[in-house]
């Protein structure tokens, strides 16, 4: 089975406040907004009991790809200098909830994971990707669930029984997805200041992630080639399915091409006609009213950890 992630809970921030964007002008604000709805939704989500958690994973996800594609966006503004940092702005600082780092601290509660701050977009980019990841996987592991799990818990948790070979398909994709994801992080750049990062953003730790995610993914594709199904139990009355012959069990092995390969995940990003509506809003003053930046205010006092300056990146 998937590892069973626990998703991390970040702090407010504000991306007007550090960065100006001439073309469109609105994409600082966007991303902040984005940013704001996702914090928002993991913070409920860490609320919610283990039962109802697994319904919201879709819709974590969607509010994740929603803000990465902003993220990314931003920076590759940045990168060709259609945006800018503000001159005056202070030093670009984030904190995510390390949830694989172990405590460090005297006096934390048992099993709360520390609050992390480091300096620059990286490490923000970092971070929401590998949350995405962790999403993917616990949206596999749902899926999993409901396929091998016992038939009257099953029953309980799916009213509308879904198709096993559908739900390992999905399963697999989505193993498949944050394998990707991690190894897309494993090619990107990483700034001096990384040697400070929590130890889930280090190469080993995500190539760990990666090959894991793998491996279940391939443990995918052999169990549904299973040709012994688990017995089910139907009102009271206990159906087998007959034995195959011989030849029926080497008909349905696994031949090799079962077993999956990570492709490369295409980092999500604005396209063309979307960058032009957003200068076109931007020009005339519309389609801004109902962005809000991400400033709320926190549930707890931030226990973080800093790390020295450095530079956006």
């Amino acid at each position: 089975m998937p590892f069973p992630f626990t998703l991390p809970t970040t702090s407010p921030i504000s991306y007007p406040t550090f960065f100006t964007s001439p073309s469109p002008p609105s994409l600082p604000l966007l991303a902040s907004s984005h940013r704001g709805t996702l914090r928002n939704a993991l913070k409920a989500h860490k609320r919610l009991p283990p039962a109802s958690q697994a319904a919201n994973i879709p819709h974590i996800i969607t509010l994740l790809t929603k803000y990465t594609t902003h993220l990314l966006t931003l920076t590759t503004a940045l990168e060709d200098n259609t945006a800018f940092l503000l001159p005056a702005a202070p030093q670009f600082t984030t904190s995510w909830r390390a949830t694989l780092t172990p405590p460090t601290r005297r006096g934390r509660l048992a099993g709360e994971s520390p609050r992390i701050a480091r300096n620059g977009l990286s490490y923000e980019i970092f971070f929401t990707l590998s949350t995405l990841a962790y999403a993917h996987t616990l949206q596999a592991l749902n899926q999993l669930h409901q396929v091998l799990a016992s038939p009257s818990a099953a029953a309980a948790a799916t009213p509308a029984p879904a198709d096993p070979q559908q739900l390992f398909n999905l399963a697999a994709a989505n193993l498949l997805t944050a394998a990707s994801v991690y190894e897309h992080l494993l090619t990107r750049p990483r700034p001096p200041s990384a040697e400070t990062w929590p130890v889930e953003l280090t190469p080993p730790a995500l190539a760990a992630l990666s090959a894991v995610n793998m491996a279940d993914a391939t443990l995918v594709a052999v169990v549904k080639q299973d040709p012994y199904p688990t017995w089910r139990k139907v009102n009271d009355s206990v159906l087998f399915q007959v034995v195959p012959g011989t030849a029926a069990v080497a008909a349905r092995m696994p031949t090799g091409r079962e077993i999956h390969s990570v492709g490369v995940w295409e980092a999500p990003r604005l396209g063309a006609e979307e960058m032009r509506a957003l200068r076109m809003e931007g020009a005339v003053g519309v389609g801004m009213e109902g962005l809000e930046e991400d400033s709320g205010e926190e549930e707890e006092p931030a226990k973080v950890e800093y790390a020295g300056k450095g530079g956006y990146y």
